[in-house]
């Protein structure tokens, strides 16, 4: 039987809507940090667009003097 704790719902109620957000530059004011996550998510969203025209593939080389064979440029 499905049981509905109403008072957690209640706490989690008050964050609808609301993004928390955590930095560790304590020089940003809330715009600042708003426009910062914006950036952020406008770069991870060209990611895969530039990671397609680079033809960069996953590699999983665990030794350092391997990773420049691998990253060399097309």
């Amino acid at each position: 039987m499905l049981r509905i704790d109403r008072t957690a719902a209640k706490a989690e109620e008050r964050l609808d809507g609301r993004w928390p957000m955590r930095t560790s530059d304590a020089t940003l004011c809330v715009e600042g940090l708003a426009a910062a996550s914006q950036r952020l998510l406008a770069v991870e969203r060209g990611w895969p667009d530039m990671k397609g025209h680079l033809g960069s593939r996953p590699v999983f080389d665990h030794q350092e003097d391997r990773f420049g064979a691998n990253a060399q440029p097309c």
